[in-house]
């Protein structure tokens, strides 16, 4: 651990990528001072060590950018952060600093893709990411590692190399041990609020990516003086469409290792929610959410293959690590 408060001077032959590195490193740095073992932290500190790899941030042609594949781990504000998190797991004053550091790395990875060694473009948000661990007593990061990512004789912005994690720090992942990683757990009726959102933020995203525009969020489903979708759980429904299909989505309740009763209670629900919205949008089509492991892993049951081969249910199956649409079943 660098000992010393570091200069621009120590930065400047990193180029953009090296930056970058470092200050997300500094992040981890930072987490692991303050003890952090929430899994949406690491979660993102995860995704946001893909742009390391990236031969581009953004590519009109193949309808790609980085930025908007990972703004569910970039929140708009603090608030929205703390309510990614398990309960008071950061204090007001680390999700502030968090949500501080996330913005800065952002600015920083997408400000100097043209940028000279000289350049200051970068360095500013490197250095107020520094300067946070400073203000919290926090030992900077080793500098010896990240100089493979330089600047060679002609070379300027990103650099002609990509880097993964590993190749900076020995391993694909800075969480500690006892982080029990998204999905790792049951999300059944009384699951968490950060579980939740999470939930909620990934089938949104793979929703957009798929082409589908969010028009309620959440979609209201009365019969008589009923909200169902309200009255039956803290799972709202999604409404979307693309071209002239439009679809509802039921965010189900299920994650990691679900028990056939969690299963049941979610179906359940579906066949509620399916009944009346033929009464009232025949034209729209009901959907459960569930990641692709929960598919695979509890939905072969015999009731589950009956129902839907009877089309009795749809699934709209997700990878939440790439919040990607891997299969809609009908």
């Amino acid at each position: 651990m660098a000992d010393q408060l570091m200069q621009p001077h120590d930065f400047e032959r990193l180029n953009i990528i090296g930056r970058y590195a470092y200050a997300l490193t500094c992040v981890e740095q930072l987490c692991r001072a303050w003890g952090v073992i929430d899994p949406f932290v690491w979660e993102l500190i995860d995704v946001h060590w893909t742009l390391t790899g990236k031969q581009l941030l953004s590519d009109g042609r193949r309808h790609y950018d980085w930025f908007a594949e990972t703004r569910t781990h970039a929140l708009r504000t603090p608030d929205d952060l703390a309510a990614c998190l398990e309960s008071q797991s950061l204090s007001g004053d680390q999700v502030q600093t968090l949500h501080h550091a996330v913005e800065e790395l952002r600015l920083l990875g997408g400000s100097g893709m043209f940028c000279m060694p000289e350049s200051y473009t970068s360095m500013s948000h490197l250095l107020n990411v520094v300067g946070m661990l400073v203000r919290w007593g926090v030992p900077l990061p080793s500098l010896e590692p990240f100089k493979k990512a330089d600047y060679p004789p002609g070379e300027f912005g990103y650099g002609s190399i990509r880097f993964s994690r590993a190749d900076f720090l020995g391993t694909a992942s800075g969480a500690p041990h006892q982080v029990i990683r998204a999905g790792s757990t049951t999300l059944g009726k009384g699951s968490s609020r950060p579980a939740r959102k999470r939930h909620h933020l990934q089938v949104r995203e793979a929703l957009v990516k798929d082409g589908w525009t969010i028009t309620h969020d959440p979609l209201p489903l009365q019969w008589g003086t009923r909200d169902c979708a309200h009255d039956l759980g803290r799972w709202p429904l999604l409404g979307a469409e693309k071209a002239s299909r439009t679809v509802a989505v039921e965010l189900s309740s299920l994650a990691g290792d679900p028990d056939l009763e969690a299963i049941y209670w979610a179906v359940g629900r579906f066949i509620i929610f399916a009944t009346v919205l033929a009464q009232v949008e025949p034209e729209r089509e009901l959907y459960l959410a569930v990641n692709d492991q929960i598919y695979l892993d509890g939905f072969q049951e015999p009731i589950i293959q009956l129902l839907l081969r009877n089309a009795r249910l749809r699934l709209l199956v997700f990878d939440p690590p790439t919040q990607t649409i891997r299969e809609w079943v009908r």
